[in-house]
């Protein structure tokens, strides 16, 4: 897979269990120990941060404080923040030229902002997830993406397409 094709992948997996396959994979495109993405020990919250790709993961295990060892696939992916100009950004966005109307055009009719004075969309995809965009000087390019699925972890297995 090619960068873009890796952001597209964590993007789809977010709030997604069942992915401890998946994740060891990603830890290899990273180049981190596995162990950083999936340690042996729940946590309520993990962030890891790969400062040469331009991301921030953030990890949670369900069983964070009644378990003293994980089940590696109740591993949660809670959220995705793509930072460029290291990041390569998900759903096609471009970091130096997205405008909040061509990122619409990409992502979601339905949208809330920029409102004045803030640099901040949203856009709500239909399966739940949520890309908030902070645009740039005069709403130019993009300078992070945050990625949440509204409600309860699914199974990535349970959603349409969903495998390794």
């Amino acid at each position: 897979m090619n960068d873009a094709d890796w952001s597209n992948t964590i993007a789809t997996r977010v709030n997604c269990y069942g992915v401890a396959d998946w994740l060891r994979l990603l830890a290899g495109w990273l180049e981190v120990n596995p162990h950083r993405l999936i340690p042996v020990n729940p946590a309520s919250k993990l962030t890891v941060e790969v400062p040469d790709r331009g991301l921030q993961l953030l990890l949670r295990h369900p069983h964070a404080g009644l378990a003293l060892v994980a089940d590696p696939d109740r591993w949660v992916l809670e959220q995705a923040i793509f930072r460029p100009p290291d990041a390569t950004l998900p759903f096609g966005l471009d970091a130096k030229t997205e405008t909040p109307d061509s990122a619409q055009a990409k992502l979601s009719d339905e949208v809330i902002g920029p409102a004045i004075g803030d640099s901040r969309a949203s856009y709500f995809l239909d399966d739940g997830r949520v890309v908030e965009l902070t645009f740039g000087e005069n709403l130019n390019g993009v300078t992070r993406v945050w990625i949440v699925r509204l409600g309860r972890e699914v199974s990535y297995a349970d959603l349409p397409g969903g495998s390794v």
